[in-house]
């Protein structure tokens, strides 16, 4: 029925496709989200919304609107008659393989800023990494942990600071050493 909300939801999906052919975004958004308002279940709005968000690199928001998408879409049987889905499969795999190498981009970042502050010295750095959730456990090259380097150069800040975490002292490296052989065998408390 063209006048039910569905109707009028697919229709504005179809606007908003045009709108986004047309690369007007913002025309393209609103569209997709009165169709997502006139009619919650009808997944076209969700999609069209989410293919924006993605666009603007808001990819937490778009990763929502599409699994709310593909949730209704593959209750309405879209994916199994066959219909236009607006892509969701695709963007929903590709968007959460986006989202993983982000976040793995991400760790990697923050694990050589914690070796790096262990090694310089940088309290500030090390307590913002510890408030966020670094991994202060986390090994690299041959067992080595920020502990073991903090201990090496002798910063006590940092030992306190990443014991008070819940750091690890007696990781050894792949030589045995722990964190605390490392500071006395340097000259360190």
């Amino acid at each position: 029925d063209p006048d039910s909300a569905r109707g009028q939801a697919e229709r504005l999906c179809d606007q908003a496709d045009a709108f986004g052919r047309q690369h007007r975004v913002a025309d393209m958004l609103a569209a997709a989200e009165r169709a997502a308002e006139i009619c919650p279940t009808y997944f076209g709005g969700y999609a069209i919304r989410g293919r924006v968000l993605a666009g603007r690199g808001e990819l937490n928001s778009a990763l929502e609107d599409f699994e709310i998408a593909h949730d209704l879409a593959t209750a309405d049987g879209v994916f199994q008659r066959g219909e236009r889905d607006f892509g969701v499969a695709g963007f929903l795999q590709q968007l959460r393989a986006q989202i993983g190498a982000e976040e793995r981009r991400q760790a990697a970042a923050a694990r050589r800023e914690l070796f790096i502050a262990a090694e310089e010295g940088d309290t500030g750095v090390i307590e913002a990494l510890i408030a966020a959730g670094a991994s202060i456990d986390q090994v690299v090259g041959d067992g080595i942990t920020p502990l073991f380097v903090a201990a090496q150069n002798g910063h006590q800040a940092i030992v306190e600071a990443l014991i008070a975490a819940g750091a690890n002292i007696d990781q050894a490296g792949e030589d045995g050493a722990t964190p605390v052989c490392m500071a006395a065998q340097h000259g360190h408390q």
